[in-house]
């Protein structure tokens, strides 16, 4: 094959991965945060509950409610604006750094960061 047309090809196939890859996404987690976009906000009368996307969250140190949820407290200092975040993290599809309380065995957030 002409190495010109190789080329073509290999910056077609790059050009096609990054377009493709940012739209999948997997949560990556380790003891203390996860690096993910968010797959689902569950908010009830008295909580706000957070499903990271992907499965990578068995690395974190603390246990996750209903093997799915890291919870946002109410009682967080920045709640409002912590949840607003989320809000337009979610509404975006970008993805956040979550970082998880590390004093506590369920899985909470204690600040945010968006991508």
């Amino acid at each position: 094959m002409n190495t010109k047309i190789r080329l073509i090809l290999f910056v077609v196939l790059v050009l096609g991965i990054s377009f493709v890859c940012p739209q999948i996404s997997c949560a990556e987690c380790d003891a203390t945060a996860c690096v993910t976009t968010i797959k689902r906000l569950y908010i009830d009368s008295s909580q706000t509950y957070i499903w990271p996307e992907g499965n990578d969250t068995a690395n974190l140190g603390c246990s996750l409610i209903s093997d799915k949820y890291i919870r946002l407290l109410p009682s967080h200092s920045q709640y409002k604006e912590i949840y607003a975040a989320l809000l337009l993290g979610y509404s975006m599809g970008k993805t956040m750094g979550l970082r998880i309380s590390g004093n506590q065995e369920e899985c909470t957030i204690s600040y945010v960061t968006m991508n």
